[in-house]
């Protein structure tokens, strides 16, 4: 028993569940999954994804995840796999909705305008990259 502030709380009671953990875990995982494209470092984006993949395969942020890497790395054919995936397990998750923006950003003449975002971004242009992002993707991330 712990006291807090004169009241008796069992020690159990202040431990996160197992489900939060998991979540807080994932949350993490997803975060240097995107910090390792952003940085192009293929090792923390490799790592951070098998474990990942581990931790929740059929997750719908790990599948966007999935799809993030697929779609940088131009693996078309599975990236499309992963997004139907997506739709199937996940049809009305905000996971989705930013799948279906990503998969629409890669394609055509907005893949151009993507390239030049993330240029503009490399070279430390970041309210001009800004500008095309969120022509993009509006604020949604």
């Amino acid at each position: 028993m712990l006291a807090l502030a004169g009241m008796q709380v069992p020690a159990f009671a202040l431990q996160r569940s197992g489900a939060d953990t998991n979540s807080d875990q994932r949350d993490w995982l997803v975060q240097q999954v995107r910090a390792g494209l952003g940085s192009g470092r293929a090792a923390l984006i490799d790592d951070a994804l098998a474990r990942l993949q581990r931790l929740a395969p059929n997750a719908p942020d790990t599948l966007l995840a999935s799809l993030e890497v697929q779609l940088y790395r131009q693996q078309n054919t599975q990236a499309a796999s992963t997004l139907q995936r997506l739709r199937t397990s996940a049809p009305a998750s905000a996971e989705l909705a930013s799948a279906e923006r990503l998969w629409r950003a890669h394609q055509g003449a907005q893949r151009s305008a993507l390239q030049q975002a993330r240029l503009l971004a490399t070279a430390g242009r970041s309210d001009q990259a800004l500008a095309v992002y969120r022509r993009l993707f509006g604020d949604q991330p």
